[in-house]
């Protein structure tokens, strides 16, 4: 990788900022293939050069991994001015390209938890001990319904319309707040004892709250992510989704960003799902996540409690 920065910046020379576009035809899965990518543009950071958009940059590198009999490699197309070249650079095919580092690396594991056919935007899990029943709580874009359960069979214990002054929002999303007993939706809110579904009342906001998402780092923009508080290390660790479209299969990842290093790098084992990952919400002060997925193969909505512990 270090190759590769140093063959980018004695191009670029006095040009600081430069575009970077990598197209992978190799057979590194997409999650690979964009670790390299984050782990050459923190490269490229350290030799003082800004990727920025096409708009904005004064040269444009496209990068193709590629691979042949004898291995992998870059082919490297630089454009500046008039100045036009291509070169191809050796690539290393061992795993440590993607992620050499593996000390306080977490373990992920995926519990199903509840599917329906229906469109659901969160959910909440309340386990009872083995004598008496759990609760669940199923937040769908025009009512909340509670289900209790005894012996692993769910069964509706009571539906609580959410009331509104308009249409649902095309892109209307939904969460649960357990510690402050409160549901928000992009139009409406819910409070009161959700362990108790007697005690809960919706009310409309007559307008649409703006989701803000709790983490973010550079080349996954379109994707989902959370922090997760509960440390293996000095490092900081984000849970995150793919960056496919809402067609495609999905899947979840852990990634740790170390004191003073940018960005990320994959912490962990990944987890794949049959279809996108639709909502990631933290489970309060444990590294355990609430996701819904859309499963394109049953066409059923599901939600999973994901939980991250320390490999060692």
């Amino acid at each position: 990788m270090q190759a590769l920065a140093e063959k980018i910046a004695g191009a670029a020379g006095p040009s600081h900022e430069i575009a970077l576009d990598m197209k992978n035809i190799s057979t590194l899965s997409p999650i690979e293939s964009t670790a390299i990518r984050e782990a050459l543009q923190n490269q490229l950071r350290q030799r003082q050069l800004v990727v920025t958009p096409v708009s904005l940059s004064e040269a444009q590198v496209q990068i193709t991994l590629s691979e042949g009999t004898q291995g992998r490699f870059f082919v490297i197309e630089y454009h500046h001015g008039a100045e036009k070249w291509i070169s191809l650079i050796p690539a290393p095919n061992e795993r440590a390209l993607i992620n050499a580092r593996q000390k306080d690396a977490l373990t992920l594991s995926a519990r199903l938890v509840w599917e329906q056919l229906e469109k659901f935007l969160d959910f909440a899990l309340f386990d009872g001990i083995p004598e008496l029943k759990s609760n669940l709580l199923v937040v769908e874009p025009e009512r909340l319904t509670f289900y209790h359960s005894i012996d692993n069979r769910w069964s509706v214990s009571r539906t609580i319309p959410v009331p509104r002054s308009r249409p649902v929002p095309r892109d209307i999303q939904g969460r649960i707040d357990i510690t402050k007993n409160e549901i928000k939706l992009s139009d409406a809110e819910c409070s009161g004892r959700l362990t108790n579904a007697d005690d809960v009342h919706c009310r409309s906001l007559g307008g649409l709250v703006i989701w803000m998402t709790g983490a973010y780092f550079p080349g996954r923009e379109e994707g989902l992510m959370t922090p997760l508080p509960q440390k293996c290390g000095d490092g900081e660790f984000i849970l995150a989704s793919g960056t496919g479209d809402w067609t495609q299969p999905d899947y979840l990842q852990p990634f740790e960003r170390a004191q003073g290093e940018m960005p990320p790098v994959s912490a962990g084992n990944t987890i794949y799902f049959d279809g996108p990952v639709l909502s990631l919400v933290l489970e309060k002060d444990t590294n355990t996540t609430r996701a819904v997925v859309h499963n394109l193969k049953t066409g059923n909505y599901e939600a999973y409690l994901v939980a991250a512990t320390c490999s060692h």
